[in-house]
């Protein structure tokens, strides 16, 4: 009689079982995404399902003050001598391929970080003397102005600064 009782009830109100289903596996992946990213149980011992819901309805919306990501992946024209920098970015990494006005093959090639809109990157990776950049991305992502930094021995740093323009997707 209780296998039947079930079977019946599935029978009459099949929306509900189903529903429930439904209901509870959403659930289950809500909450294996909140612990996955970090938000349920790896910095606070426990959350209730409530909390769990309340917290995956505040994910979707923006959060005042938080941090936009922006990619510069491109070209990058130089305002001053003409250089092309061809930028390529893997999450918060930089890759910089810096060409001369006058030629087609690289001359220097440096590594950066983007956090925000400041960028911050050595020109040549491998000389820790090599001129050093800090950018501000304009607001519509077009345009870099900052500072670069060249280190000299024995003397006080010279500062340039620096207007770079989004070009394309590729120097040339």
């Amino acid at each position: 009689m209780g296998e039947d009782g079930n079977i019946g009830f599935s029978r009459l109100m099949p929306g509900v079982v189903s529903g429930t289903a439904t209901a509870l596996t959403a659930l289950a992946g809500l909450l294996g995404v909140l612990h996955e990213t970090g938000l349920l149980w790896n910095r606070a011992p426990a959350a209730s399902t409530a909390v769990a819901a309340k917290a995956s309805t505040q994910a979707q919306l923006p959060i005042p003050g938080a941090m936009r990501r922006f990619d510069v992946s491109g070209a990058w024209k130089d305002s001053g001598p003409g250089a092309c920098h061809a930028m390529k970015q893997i999450g918060d990494e930089l890759l910089i391929t810096n060409y001369k006005p006058s030629s087609a093959k690289p001359w220097a090639i440096g590594r950066g970080t983007i956090r925000g809109r400041i960028i911050h990157f050595r020109f040549n990776e491998l000389n820790p003397g090599s001129p050093e950049a800090e950018f501000l991305l304009s607001n519509d992502g077009r345009e870099l102005s900052g500072t670069i930094r060249q280190h000299q021995q024995d003397q006080e740093d010279r500062e340039f600064p620096a207007l770079w323009h989004y070009a394309g997707p590729h120097c040339g």
